[in-house]
């Protein structure tokens, strides 16, 4: 009979997922929908469908045919398990804000506790999470505890409880929720996570010391946890900014040496050449870039070294050595940030070799290409070879070019604004330089511009 044959190709579509054999079920239930459009479980095929390209990683058509059961059989015993599912698709696709409007209705759908009903709170709070509404997202996940208290797995919505703190920066909640959750689940897969992160909390917060405490406490609790070497390379990261920069290169050769397959590896090398540079050790800097390049040459950490070893030459006087490394960067690397960080320094260079002409020439290159810092920095680069060249007209019409140019820029506008009341200065415009240093001081009053606007303006005052 027709029913049996029409069972029969349902039930072997079925068992195709039950083997994971996804693409294959796909495309029966496919042909099913297509071929018996008016039969008793036609709900259930499409939520089947959505099921098997879920499963097989296509969200888009698994949205669409949860969709179909949600959309055309409101009655459905499927009908909360769609709706799951497409919470679920449109997550993995990061539409959030679909996913979210989907995992409500199946709340509300779900009165009594379940697993299904259980999950989709804490997909709801990682939702919120996601968009960075850390406020609504600890909300849900607070709710979940009260709920759910019990449930296998709740632990999840106590450590997202913290890290929702930590990412809306209340460090005092985030510690206390990290210690909470770690004296109530010391045995989970998330206890190490819950310790990193209070170290997190405390480098964020400037406290090195009491980072470098949690890291090392976290190393020693969880030795074959795979961050590992993410807790060594904040720990050298937070001995670098304590200026303990012995210290700091031993962490970062821990990782190089123990570590070798991180992705923090090629990075730690980075830093232990730009802490040799804080150091004024150019030598050392340059031998650390050299390693990084060998080990890792094709990595994101060994493009930035190169960069670096010409800044290296560059703060050693080592001219010709700079400008052969920036101008290799260059070639290699065009239109990409190092390469034209690297025009710009070989642009200082020519500009130290007072080849005012070839300066400008490469500043211009990167000022009229990039929208970002480097092309503000290149803008102002012009305006200063032109201060040089004692063409200060020229030089303000320049350096007023970062302000409308870079708006966003505001370090190389003030640095701008400062080189722009000198100029004023050199033509004899004292009305305009105390403007120019004036705006610098109203924006950056308690940095380091604004300390050197006022010393320009109490010389000025006192000329």
């Amino acid at each position: 009979p027709r029913d049996v044959t029409v069972d029969a190709e349902f039930q072997e579509a079925w068992s195709l997922i039950k083997l994971k054999q996804y693409d294959e079920a796909a495309a029966q239930f496919a042909q099913f929908v297509k071929s018996y459009p008016q039969n008793n479980k036609i709900d259930e095929a499409y939520f089947w469908l959505g099921e098997a390209y879920f499963n097989a990683g296509n969200f888009q058509q698994s949205a669409t045919n949860y969709n179909q059961v949600v959309n055309l059989y409101p009655k459905s015993g499927k009908f909360v398990e769609a709706l799951y599912g497409l919470g679920w698709s449109n997550y993995k696709m990061g539409e959030f804000a679909p996913a979210v409007t989907s995992f409500e209705q199946v709340i509300q759908k779900q009165q009594k506790k379940s697993q299904v009903a259980f999950d989709a709170h804490l997909r709801l709070g990682d939702c919120y999470f996601a968009m960075k509404d850390y406020k609504a997202a600890a909300g849900v996940y607070r709710s979940t505890i009260r709920q759910y208290e019990k449930e296998k797995g709740i632990e999840y919505a106590y450590y997202q409880l913290a890290q929702c703190s930590a990412k809306a920066d209340d460090a005092d909640k985030a510690l206390d929720e990290y210690s909470d959750f770690i004296s109530k689940f010391p045995s989970s897969e998330l206890a190490d996570d819950a310790v990193y992160g209070k170290g997190w909390v405390y480098f964020q917060q400037k406290d090195y010391s009491r980072a470098i405490q949690e890291y090392q406490s976290f190393i020693q609790r969880y030795q074959k946890s795979a961050l590992v070497p993410d807790a060594h390379y904040w720990i050298g990261k937070s001995y670098r900014s304590m200026s303990r920069s012995g210290e700091a290169v031993q962490s970062f050769n821990t990782v190089v040496t123990n570590h070798s397959k991180s992705a923090l590896a090629p990075v730690s090398m980075l830093e232990v050449g730009l802490t040799y540079l804080q150091q004024n050790k150019f030598t050392d800097a340059v031998t650390a870039f050299d390693k990084l390049e060998q080990r890792y040459p094709e990595s994101e950490p060994a493009l930035r070294g190169a960069y670096e070893k010409g800044a290296a030459y560059l703060d050693g006087k080592m001219l010709e050595k700079a400008e052969s490394q920036f101008a290799s960067v260059a070639e290699k690397k065009k239109a990409t940030l190092y390469g034209d960080k690297s025009v710009v320094g070989l642009g200082i260079v020519q500009q130290t070799k007072q080849a005012y002409a070839e300066a400008i020439k490469s500043f211009t290159e990167v000022a009229t290409r990039r929208t970002d810092d480097v092309g503000a920095e290149a803008q102002y680069r012009i305006g200063e070879t032109l201060f040089l060249q004692q063409q200060y007209k020229d030089a303000v019409t320049a350096l007023l070019r970062v302000k409308y140019v870079f708006p966003s820029s505001k370090d190389n506008i003030a640095r701008a604004y400062l080189k722009m009341g000198e100029c004023y200065e050199k033509l004899s415009d004292k009305a305009k330089a105390q403007d120019a240093y004036q705006v610098v001081l109203k924006s950056h009053k308690d940095d380091e511009f604004g300390r050197e606007a006022e010393r320009k303006l109490k010389e000025l005052r006192g000329a």
